[in-house]
């Protein structure tokens, strides 16, 4: 009987083991599928060109960039430092 109940308990934890799987890897797929059709490339997304902040190098996609002069900033903030401090609009 014991032989029984052990055996009955592995088939329930495998059961679970497996089904936990199966719902991770929907979960993946679904996620994937959820991105943008035109940001997929062979299966990876395409990386945006990443610029350094004239003022304090932090490094922020070019989207983001506050460009003023020809030079890439962080903020507006940080523009009117650097516009400051070097004389230049």
């Amino acid at each position: 009987m014991k032989w029984l109940l052990s055996f009955l308990v592995l088939v329930l934890g495998y059961a679970f083991w497996k089904s936990r799987r199966a719902d991770a890897a929907n979960e993946l797929e679904n996620l994937v599928k959820r991105q943008p059709a035109e940001e997929k490339v062979r299966g990876a997304t395409v990386p945006m060109p990443m610029l350094a902040c004239a003022h304090c190098g932090l490094h922020l996609p070019q989207a983001d960039a506050h460009m003023r002069a020809g030079k890439p900033f962080c903020g507006a903030a940080h523009a009117n430092e650097h516009a400051n401090q070097h004389g230049a609009a």
